[in-house]
């Protein structure tokens, strides 16, 4: 029987636990939520097999590789063998395993001529005494516990301990907000993976089995931690751990009291490893483990590209934690520091008008918008980046798109170090109109990666696009993974088109010139606005200027936009283009001249709110122009009105990483459009059920009707709680962005 691999979600929880308490595991991935924070970076699909074994699918950089079966330790070889069999017959791919737990690896004995086996040094976990952290008792943790006293003694009668469930998230991520403003941007791109695996935790609260904590200070969250249990091992494990670092032995404090509050049945604690990062390492052995759990690389070398050779695949060794450099390891972590320290917060960034400096271990950085001379010195980072793109491509680019665009620069110490672009196109939506930029070339210089340049960097461009009032900004990512943390989300599905056998023989096509200037671009331009609008809600508008470009990118790569006649009658557009291999660029056309391959479709497009207020404005069908004029004369009719009209629902969205758009907001429904106004302060006295709390990537998702509410809710263990004026308001309904730059 072949297995059959599906995503995890927080409903899967109690269909698979009991599959992670069949034989001993020491390793942090011997619990549910390490399985379920991996599952988007990591693509993780799981399979039961003959209800004995819980078997995993996952991906790195298009590799795909697994975890060890999770099953009874009688049971553990044949399943092994199963996955074994799967990858070579079904994948026809080695088999790769990454951080195989100890216990495995030595129950499996597997023979060295088939099996490469190699311990992966950097990702042990670090295993403690439950009851030494608990006590804090002995000379080698006597400094913790002066720590602690400390706390004690400055904040008596003004902290608690509580312990934290669903209806205390707010807390949390108000907490959050702080704690991520005053870390800098030293490990931005770090923090940023981060609290994107904090946000799915509490998104799924009520669904998962997992242990929160924290410490209030004067009614204020000052430290909260998050764990589960593994009730095989008599072990907890510590995923997250947070605490404000101003406050000497307050770490101390949310480490020792979340033991004693929420695990005292607990006899072993797992701390996770530290990353291959030196600080981390001297944090976690300052508190003396008494262990590790160590794990190990498992890769088939009798089968394939290295059966000759007996030698691992180079790539397996760069998965996750044990990724080659800095930055892949950080991104993959996806989780907590676990510090245990108590070291100062950074200052905060500075801003100084249109340019921001910023101290930064005594280098000076500046951020601006190119001028000129500026963007052409971008080509050479251009194609350090993308060195599969052609000249003649480049050249077109900086010499057609970077005339009405802005490129966002980061100087360190004078030098040009990262970029990214923003081409600025008319998007359609409901019949209005709106200037949004699509985001390409995002790159950093090879001698300055790894320093937060790209998270600051896209910070600064959502900041400014929220102060324009932009409700939007698109891209089409090299990796989705990269721009997860950032709230990014898929909002639209590339449709593959394909010429009937009919079509190619029955219609005449005629090339547009070269040059763009052909006196039929107008009449290409009409067709394609007729076309999208027609089938679509949402696109990027087509007027004679965007087609003589069209006509000048395609011939860049030696391609042709061409009109498709059936005798004398325009009945589509077609165009295909490549220096080497050619490609299809698009094909627009009527139903019984193509194809549609719906098997072939992929998510393409990732969108990014970056202003809710204006969003909501353009899905009603309000141009920009009348957007601004609206906005102009509520705020004057605020200013007079005493009486403020009560509004159909509330929304709550949360974006850790554009505070400006986190909030709350009054939802009015006026002739089926809907329009949102933010909050001053908190849902105030609403009625819950009049409350609907959303992720400001899944609200992407939902109104640009990727996903229906429903599935989102249910996805997240909320199925049937969507409040009843949600149903009032219609999600786009189609959209197409098929722009490469």
């Amino acid at each position: 029987m072949s297995l059959e691999f599906k995503p995890i979600t927080a409903k899967d929880i109690d269909r698979l636990t009991p599959f992670y308490m069949m034989r001993r595991n020491r390793t942090c991935d011997s619990v549910f939520l390490e399985s379920f924070l991996w599952r988007e970076y990591y693509n993780v699909r799981y399979a039961i097999w003959e209800e004995r074994a819980l078997l995993w699918l996952m991906e790195y950089k298009g590799r795909v590789f697994s975890a060890m079966p999770l099953c009874r330790e009688e049971d553990l070889e044949e399943a092994f063998g199963e996955l074994e069999r799967y990858f070579n017959e079904e994948l026809h791919y080695p088999l790769v395993i990454n951080l195989a737990d100890e216990e495995a690896v030595r129950c499996l004995n597997l023979p060295p001529e088939r099996y490469l086996v190699k311990e992966e040094e950097g990702a042990y976990d670090y295993l403690y005494s439950a009851e030494s952290l608990k006590t804090l008792a002995g000379k080698k943790l006597h400094k913790k516990k002066n720590h602690l006293n400390s706390f004690i003694k400055k904040y008596e009668g003004r902290y608690e301990y509580r312990t934290l469930t669903c209806e205390e998230i707010q807390d949390v991520w108000k907490f959050l907000d702080r704690w991520r403003e005053g870390k800098g941007e030293d490990v931005e791109e770090h923090l940023d993976f981060e609290v994107r695996g904090i946000h799915e935790i509490l998104r799924n609260c009520c669904s998962l089995n997992i242990r929160m904590g924290g410490i209030y200070v004067d009614g204020e969250l000052e430290a909260f931690s998050i764990g589960s249990y593994n009730p095989t091992e008599r072990m907890a494990v510590i995923h997250i751990e947070k605490a404000n670092s101003d406050m000497r032995g307050l770490y101390q404090l949310i480490n020792q009291q979340f033991l004693i509050r929420e695990f005292p049945e607990a006899e072993i604690v797992n701390r996770e490893d530290d990353l291959g990062i030196e600080g981390l390492r001297k944090a976690k052995m300052s508190y003396c483990p008494i262990d590790f759990a160590r794990k190990y690389l498992v890769e088939q070398v009798s089968f394939g590209e290295s059966s000759e050779k007996g030698e691992g695949f180079g790539w397996a060794e760069h998965i996750g934690a044990l990724a080659g450099d800095e930055e892949e390891r950080l991104q993959a972590a996806g989780l907590g520091e676990n510090t245990l320290t108590d070291g100062k917060m950074e200052e905060k960034r500075r801003k100084t008008g249109e340019k921001t400096e910023q101290p930064q271990n005594s280098h000076t950085e500046e951020i601006c918008y190119a001028d000129e001379t500026e963007k052409q010195e971008c080509r050479g980072l251009w194609h350090e980046a993308f060195p599969d793109d052609s000249v003649p491509f480049a050249d077109y680019y900086f010499k057609e798109k970077v005339r009405d665009n802005r490129i966002l620069i980061k100087r360190e110490e004078g030098k040009l170090a990262s970029m990214l672009h923003l081409n600025p196109y008319t998007f359609v939506c409901r019949e209005g109109r709106w200037r949004i930029d699509y985001i390409v070339g995002v790159a950093t210089a090879k001698d300055r990666r790894h320093r937060g340049h790209m998270a600051s960097l896209l910070r600064r461009m959502m900041e400014d696009m929220n102060q324009e009032g932009v409700p939007f900004t698109f891209l089409m990512p090299a990796s989705e993974a990269i721009y997860r943390p950032f709230q990014f989300a898929f909002i639209y599905r590339q449709p593959k088109f394909r010429l009937t056998r009919e079509a190619k023989e029955r219609l005449f096509f005629s090339p547009l010139a070269a040059d763009g200037e052909s006196g039929e671009t107008k009449l290409a331009a009409s067709y394609m606005e007729e076309w999208l609008g027609a089938r679509y809600e949402a696109y990027c508008s087509r007027d004679e200027a965007y087609v003589k470009r069209l006509v000048k990118e395609l011939a860049s790569e030696d391609g042709t936009l061409e009109l498709m006649y059936d005798g004398e009658r325009l009945c589509g557009l077609f165009s295909e283009w490549g220096l080497g291999e050619r490609e299809q660029r698009l094909l627009y056309t009527e139903a019984s001249f193509a194809g549609e391959d719906r098997a072939g479709e992929k998510p393409a497009i990732m969108a990014r709110i970056t202003n809710v207020e204006a969003f909501f404005q353009m899905l009603s069908g309000k141009d920009e122009a009348e957007y601004r004029r609206e906005r102009s004369d509520r705020q004057r009719e605020a200013d007079s009105r005493t009486e403020p009209r009560r509004p159909d629902g509330v929304l709550g969205v949360r974006d850790p990483f554009l505070t400006a758009c986190d909030g709350y907001y009054n939802i009015f429904i006026e002739e089926g459009h809907a329009r949102a106004e933010k909050r001053a302060s908190g849902k105030g006295s609403e009625r819950e059920e009049k409350i609907l709390n959303l992720s400001i990537d899944s609200l992407a998702q939902w109104l640009f009707g990727y996903r229906g509410l429903d599935e989102i809710l249910e996805s997240e263990g909320r199925g049937g709680q969507a409040p009843g004026w949600t149903g009032r308001i219609r999600p786009v309904d189609g959209v197409l962005i098929d722009e490469v730059v």
